[in-house]
């Protein structure tokens, strides 16, 4: 049975979108400033894992649409990747240091919603809502700091309220059917990011 499941989750990466997620928006959270004049007296090492790919559950709110075009697969272990940019701003990356931290995704279901005005032949894509969940563990020598699974909703505001954060740096760009696979990739890491902010006390590491 669990042969089966494997087999049946390989078919559906054959056909499904990888999104890759490579830090690419989380360097955006970085301050310069930090990284440029912060001294850091502590080390973490964070592990280097092989691909572990997951299906997406994706849906949208027209159920008369090809759902089917949108199957999207992520390595879970990508989330370390992030987690190396976060932790980078206040900590030495060192590989023999006795303070380990890690992270995966655990799911990263998503929601497309559409505006259908029977006008166009595409209906227009009007946001983006993922539901991220994932895995923080944290460990000091064998003591854990941190095992959790925590979970955060996020759409294509990244988080901010109002009506002036655009001029913030998570400054949100337009999207459609052209850049999704951004958008995507983009709410995931600023989702991920807001996790571990939340999450991690930086002076207990």
């Amino acid at each position: 049975m669990k042969k089966m499941l494997l087999m049946i989750g390989f078919s559906l990466s054959l056909f499904a979108t990888e999104i890759v997620v490579d830090g690419q928006y989380a360097t955006e959270l970085k301050n310069p400033f930090l990284e440029k004049l912060g001294s850091r007296s502590k080390s973490v090492k964070i592990p280097t894992k092989g691909k572990d790919i997951i299906v997406a559950k994706t849906i949208t709110n027209l159920q008369s649409y090809n759902q089917s075009s949108y199957e999207y697969t992520f390595d879970k272990n990508s989330c370390n990747i992030v987690l190396k940019h976060f932790l980078s701003e206040n900590f030495n990356i060192r590989s023999n240091s006795n303070t380990a931290a890690s992270c995966e995704i655990v799911s990263n279901d998503i929601k497309l919603e559409f505006i259908d005005d029977h006008t166009n032949t595409v209906p227009h894509l009007s946001n983006v809502l993922i539901d991220t969940k994932i895995r923080l563990l944290i460990k000091k020598g064998n003591k854990e700091i941190i095992n959790k699974i925590i979970s955060n909703k996020m759409d294509k505001t990244l988080g901010i309220t109002g009506k002036n954060y655009d001029w913030t740096i998570r400054y949100t760009f337009d999207f459609s059917y052209d850049n999704l696979n951004e958008t995507i990739q983009k709410i995931t890491e600023y989702s991920i990011c807001t996790m571990l902010n939340k999450n991690i006390n930086k002076q207990r590491l």
